[in-house]
């Protein structure tokens, strides 16, 4: 499974990503940089503050062409608020990641793009709308559910 975010607006969630990323083994996440948050050196620094030495473990690629990126995957699934999303963790929805396919999260304040939502839309369940999880929260869930269903968790760590 491959992770994409799409136009991320903070260099601190960034961080905290790649923080959550390196825990569960994940090396290598794209990026969509609309912010060009990877070639300014605040953002740069703050990104290596908050992922607490991770930094360097989980490769950043940048996409530049997204329509040419996204043809490399046959199965493509887009985190989103819209009704009708299927639902992480509810039996009727019965969703299940394919191991060679591309998750797309949005950015925190503009989510995803509709184009990118022709993709079999994927939500959290969560109490009502009005308060929805912030980016790399929802990340986490994401990445657990993926690891959950196809490749497992990582096995260094506590016994």
């Amino acid at each position: 499974m491959d992770y994409l975010l799409y136009g991320t607006e903070k260099a601190a969630n960034l961080g905290s990503i790649i923080r959550t990323a390196a825990s569960f083994g994940i090396y290598k996440i794209y990026l969509f940089d609309k912010q060009e948050l990877m070639k300014e050196e605040d953002s740069l620094r703050r990104m290596k503050d908050v992922s607490m030495g991770h930094f360097d473990e989980v490769e950043i690629c940048v996409v530049d062409d997204l329509d040419v990126f996204l043809k490399k995957y046959e199965n493509v699934y887009s985190t989103t608020l819209r009704k009708g999303a299927k639902k992480l963790g509810v039996d009727e929805y019965d969703l299940k990641f394919e191991k060679d396919g591309l998750i797309i999260f949005g950015a925190e304040t503009r989510g995803i793009p509709r184009e990118l939502c022709r993709f079999e839309n994927v939500v959290i369940p969560t109490i009502g709308m009005s308060h929805c999880l912030s980016l790399p929260m929802a990340f986490g869930i994401v990445l657990y559910e993926c690891l959950r269903q196809s490749q497992g968790f990582p096995l260094r760590g506590r016994n």
